[in-house]
Formats: C-alpha cells, sequence, structure tokens
C-alpha cells in the first residue's frame, strides 16, 4: 500500500513541474510568433551603389511579418535574381529589425547590341540592357559581336583571348585619373588595344601585357601640354610613350 502511494507521488512530482514547463513553452511560442512586438519593422539596406534601396525592400516583403517564421534563405535567393546583385547577406537584430547587406556587380562597361547597351561586369559577364549610354562614366566596348543577350553569361564564351584583353583593360576604371575620362576602349585586335578619351585623343596600348604601367604613362602624356582635341598616344615596345597629332 505505501508503495502503491509512494508511486502517486512521484508522478505527481513529475507531472506538476512538467505541465508548467509545457505551458511556459506554448506561451512563449505564442509570445515569439504571435506577438506584435517581433513584427519586422525596419529593414535597413547597405553597400547598395546600383540598386535602390526602395527596390531591394520590395523584393524582400519582410515588414510586418514576425522575425523568427521569414525565410531569409529564399529571400536572399530571389533578391540574387537581380542581375546586378553579386551576393546578399541577411542580419536578424532582434526584435523587430533587419539588415540586408549587398555586393553588388562592378559594371565596367558597355556593348551596343541592336538598339540598346549591354552592361558588362568585371568579370566579362552580361548583366542588363540600359536604354541609353551613360556619357563616359563607364566605356563603351568595340570590337565585340553580341549573337544573344543572356544575362550573367559571358559575352565572349568562346573567346578567351579576347577575354583577357577585355578585362586587362578594365583597368583603367581602377584610376581616378581616368575617371570621366575614356569614352570607349578597343579590342578588335586583342594584341593592340585602344583607348579614346571624350576630347577625341586615341591611346594605342598594344597587347594586354603591363597595363598599369601603360596607362600610367599613357596618363603622364595627357597631362602635359598637347593639344585636348586630337592626336594619338603611341605606347612603344620600349616602355616610353609619343604623342603624334591628328592629319
Amino acid at each position: 500500500m505505501n508503495g502503491k502511494v509512494e508511486k502517486k507521488i512521484r508522478r505527481k512530482k513529475v507531472f506538476f513541474p512538467l505541465s508548467f514547463l509545457i505551458i511556459f513553452l506554448g506561451v512563449l511560442c505564442l509570445f515569439l510568433f504571435k506577438s506584435n512586438y517581433f513584427n519586422i519593422a525596419a529593414v535597413s539596406v547597405e553597400n547598395n551603389n546600383i540598386v535602390s534601396a526602395d527596390e531591394i525592400k520590395a523584393l524582400a516583403n519582410l515588414e510586418g511579418k514576425n522575425i523568427f517564421l521569414v525565410d531569409l534563405n529564399k529571400i536572399e535567393k530571389k533578391i540574387q535574381y537581380n542581375p546586378y546583385i553579386d551576393s546578399v547577406e541577411m542580419i536578424r537584430k532582434y526584435p523587430n529589425k533587419i539588415t540586408i547587406r549587398l555586393q553588388e556587380k562592378k559594371i565596367m562597361g558597355l556593348v551596343k547590341y541592336k538598339n540598346v547597351f549591354i552592361n558588362i561586369d568585371n568579370e566579362g559577364n552580361m548583366i542588363q540592357t540600359v536604354d541609353k549610354f551613360p556619357d563616359c562614366k563607364i566605356p563603351l566596348i568595340e570590337g565585340i559581336e553580341v549573337k544573344e543577350y543572356i544575362p550573367k553569361k559571358p559575352i565572349l564564351e568562346s573567346d578567351d583571348v579576347k577575354l583577357k584583353a577585355l578585362k586587362a583593360a578594365f583597368k583603367v576604371n581602377e584610376y581616378k585619373e581616368y575617371k570621366n575620362l575614356i569614352y570607349s576602349i578597343d579590342i578588335s585586335d586583342p594584341y593592340n588595344i585602344s583607348y579614346k578619351t571624350k576630347d577625341g585623343i586615341v591611346i594605342n596600348v598594344g597587347d594586354f601585357n603591363n597595363m598599369e604601367y601603360k596607362l600610367a604613362c599613357a596618363y603622364s602624356v595627357l597631362k602635359s601640354n598637347i593639344p585636348k582635341k586630337s592626336g594619338y598616344i603611341q605606347i612603344n615596345s620600349d616602355g616610353t610613350a609619343t604623342y603624334k597629332n591628328k592629319k
């Protein structure tokens, strides 16, 4: 008899704490998942220079949703459908904020295609078409024939030499001295790359080797007392740069 009583007492000792724990967890879940306190009230976007914050927020569609229940991995993939986005990191900031940290594609040039222009990133991939040419903000690339526009696909998939020349020619965008100065880059012959300034001066740099040095030499001539409206700057095989008037 005493044994049965002891069993009942032990069961009660286990039952009541367990019941309390279940009730507590139920209340906690209701608070976490149903309370407006954890509904997302603010979304911030970082490192966006090309894509607007409003566009990213519209793609994410997060405001008003529970911060614990949103599938951030799914939303990251959705945002990456934007052709200008390279990578996305989403950060929960409790109780009700989300930060979207972007890494955008580096747009280095444009290629004419039918009646539009195709943005090209630093890897030579097609990103998106644009209607207007942003004069001298990024250079026009000449010497590439585009047969079909496919977003995020290489524009020179079957020509490794010309692709190497294109990537090397893009180094001009890394120099602040050349900012808003270069109108176009011609890689028709990848072993005779040329730049054209907005004033019409042609810079012949030869092949795609030692581009940093060649661009520095060319700029030293550009900033000297030469006519600014026409002419040629030639980077010679001995590493010197010479200027000739346009005839």
